[in-house]
């Protein structure tokens, strides 16, 4: 098997978007489908927060609900 290019991989799998600020979930998007195949840059949706956010974590789509991630729950973020 070869290397998986991360940017190839994410536009298979549906996506949970745990949009960060100040420490605290402000906002999820949650199931995020991937992208048709071949479709143009301009012609995906684009995606935002509800609330201002400063990061947002990527994780598959599900991971939110398995671990009873909520808006307003604390984040650590630890770089």
């Amino acid at each position: 098997l070869g290397m998986v290019d991360y940017e190839e991989l994410i536009r298979f799998i549906p996506l949970d978007m745990i949009w960060i600020a100040d420490g605290r979930i402000v906002d999820m998007t949650l199931h995020v489908p991937p992208p048709s195949f071949g479709a143009a840059d301009d012609t995906l949706p684009f995606y935002s927060p509800k609330e201002p956010a400063t990061m947002v974590l990527e994780v598959n789509a599900g991971t939110a609900k398995r671990f009873g991630w909520k808006v307003g729950d604390a984040v650590v973020v630890d770089l």
